[in-house]
This record gives structure tokens, C-alpha cells and sequence, in this order.
């Protein structure tokens, strides 16, 4: 029973490294569409270009740990919004709190 069990376990982990590669390849592409946008948006909340890049870059990394799938752009695109709005003012605060003002403009 265990070896059948541990047989089973090890071949869901086999398939699931190719379904993760295409479902991050999906999200790339899709992530691309947006990325400048959202990097005028972190650049309007942030006022720097370093931190908004470092916001959009985490934003990505956010999103591809655990990737939902939407049947609509719209869906899409509010959640990865949503996701760089959480990374661009924990930033923001993380700023804030360092240095006992906001972000510089």
C-alpha cells in the first residue's frame, strides 16, 4: 500500500513541474501586457523609479507563487493591480517608517 502511495505521490510530482511551467508562461504573458502600466502606477505612488521597478518586479513574484485562472481579462488585470498595489505601499510603509516621512517625490 505505501509503496503504491509513494509511487503515486512521486508521479503527481513529476507532472506537476510541466503544468507550473506553462501556467508561469501564461501568466508572463500576460504580466507583459500590463507591466508598463504598472509601472506608471508604482511610479505615481512611490515617486521613484528604483522603487517602482522593485514594486513591479515584486508584484511578479507574487503573482506566479500561486496563479489563479480567470476567464476574463478584466478579472485578470484587477487582481494584478490589486497585487501591486498591496507590494507598492508595504514599500511605501517600509519607507515611511525608515526614515519618519513618506515617499520622496
Amino acid at each position: 500500500m505505501l509503496g503504491t502511495m509513494t509511487s503515486h505521490i512521486c508521479r503527481q510530482h513529476v507532472r506537476k513541474p510541466r503544468i507550473a511551467r506553462e501556467n508561469i508562461k501564461i501568466l508572463n504573458e500576460r504580466f507583459s501586457r500590463y507591466q508598463g502600466l504598472l509601472y506608471f502606477i508604482a511610479c505615481l505612488v512611490l515617486g521613484r523609479s528604483e522603487r517602482a521597478e522593485l514594486a513591479v518586479e515584486k508584484s511578479r513574484l507574487a503573482a506566479s507563487r500561486n496563479p489563479p485562472k480567470f476567464d476574463n481579462e478584466g478579472e485578470f488585470r484587477s487582481w494584478l493591480f490589486r497585487i501591486l498595489i498591496d507590494e507598492t505601499l508595504a514599500l511605501s510603509t517600509r519607507t515611511r517608517g525608515a526614515t519618519g516621512r513618506g515617499p520622496s517625490r
